[in-house]
């Protein structure tokens, strides 16, 4: 059984530690705008509005 996590990694129940440090390295992801940079140099587009409102977001609580 796995469980969903709202960065879109999967692990499963019980792994507390991956799933810390997957989420801290996913919010500086967003806080940094890697995110946002790997969007524009692979070239996807349309660009996503739910990048920018995350990478706001995280900047802002210093995630």
């Amino acid at each position: 059984e796995l469980n969903p996590a709202p960065s879109v990694i999967w692990t499963r129940p019980g792994e507390t530690d991956t799933q810390a440090r997957l989420d801290s390295i996913v919010k500086g992801w967003h806080r940094t705008g890697w995110l946002i940079d790997a969007e524009k140099r692979h070239h996807i587009s349309p660009p996503s509005p739910a990048l920018v409102e995350l990478h706001d977001k995280f900047q802002a609580a210093g995630a």
